[in-house]
């Protein structure tokens, strides 16, 4: 597989945001297992629902703020499932279809 670079401004590699490559490379290679996104919500969401087109499971890393790194603060709660979860000890890695976008 090659690495292929998205910029917005078309200054670097493909003209456009980061759900257009995966939609390709998903298009292209029907044995892609699994999909690995870190950046920020609005890219991630993009990218999971480009994945879930092609019926493809999707992890996100997701960002957020980290006060104690032990969940005690409450600040990087993100919800998931329906519950909040912390980023920084539940995480930070969750299954797209999970997260509450």
């Amino acid at each position: 597989m090659s690495v292929k670079i998205a910029s917005d401004d078309g200054s670097v590699g493909h003209h456009g945001f980061v759900d257009a490559l995966v939609r390709e490379y998903l298009r292209e290679d029907k044995e892609i297992a699994a999909v690995f996104a870190c950046g920020p919500k609005p890219m991630l969401k993009n990218v999971y629902l480009a994945a879930k087109e092609y019926e493809t499971p999707c992890f996100v890393s997701m960002e957020e703020r980290m006060g104690c790194g032990v969940g005690a603060c409450l600040v990087c709660a993100c919800s998931v499932g329906g519950h909040y979860r912390h980023v920084c000890k539940d995480g930070p890695v969750f299954n797209a279809e999970e997260v509450d976008w």
